[in-house]
């Protein structure tokens, strides 16, 4: 006949197990995504903002600022960064898009020249070069053409000579923006830096606000504001 344990030490002992298996129980890992931040991954590339993909994603917010809030939150999480390089990648393949034919676009218009689609004649005139004649980047890389007919009016002995004369125009696609962000890309630029001084008059380097990160901004300015109130405060003790 097998000694059976006294019912109290069972129970003990059930329990004691009980409380082992939840405590190494791994659960739901650390860095897994909860749904709500899944959908905000995905929500935040359709149009790169924050707070309405936190209200699409299905976030309880009464309002902007909170919305605004959240996302902030999110966009801090390592895990939900992932997801969001990954839903990026994902959006592009979905339409056929490699990164390297965005900087390929970027570069006809960062590099091209009005030079190559304009003619400029001995009396300074411009005009624009025959279609065939102008290489196919520096084409890509106009936004609009626009043609006018001028009239001349030159007196003769027979009378007034008339002469009509078609004069066109061409304007390119930003070519600063294209090399910026070329540049952005290439990680040529440093740090934007803007120029103030203390009271005393000393040079003072701090960051501008417009180079940080929109998420990281609110909390940036804030703390900004909150230290100027400090000096403010040991100032006028």
């Amino acid at each position: 006949m097998t000694d059976k344990p006294p019912k109290g030490r069972a129970a003990k002992g059930k329990s004691k197990r009980a409380g082992q298996t939840s405590s190494t129980s791994p659960g739901r890992k650390a860095d897994k995504l909860t749904h709500l931040e899944e959908l905000f991954a995905v929500e935040y590339v359709i149009d790169w903002n924050g707070a309405a993909a936190v209200r699409r994603a299905g976030y309880k917010v009464k309002s902007d600022v909170a919305a605004g809030v959240q996302a902030n939150r999110l966009l801090k999480k390592a895990k939900v960064l992932a997801r969001i390089e990954t839903a990026k990648k994902e959006a592009l393949e979905r339409v056929g898009v490699r990164a390297e034919a965005i900087l390929m676009e970027l570069a006809k218009i960062g590099f091209s020249s009005q030079r190559r689609v304009l003619h400029i004649d001995e009396g300074g005139e411009p005009s624009i070069r025959p279609g065939s004649e102008i290489p196919d980047n520096d084409l890509d890389a106009v936004q609009d053409i626009s043609f006018q007919v001028i009239e001349i009016t030159t007196p003769t002995k027979e009378g007034l000579k008339v002469e009509r004369r078609r004069s066109g125009r061409v304007k390119m696609h930003d070519k600063r923006a294209a090399l910026v962000d070329l540049g952005r890309y290439a990680s040529i630029f440093g740090p934007e830096k803007v120029q103030v001084s203390t009271p005393e008059g000393r040079p003072l380097q701090v960051e501008n606000v417009n180079a940080i990160p929109e998420e990281d901004r609110a909390e940036r300015v804030a703390s900004l504001i909150a230290a100027a109130a400090a000096r403010k405060t040991n100032a006028d003790g």
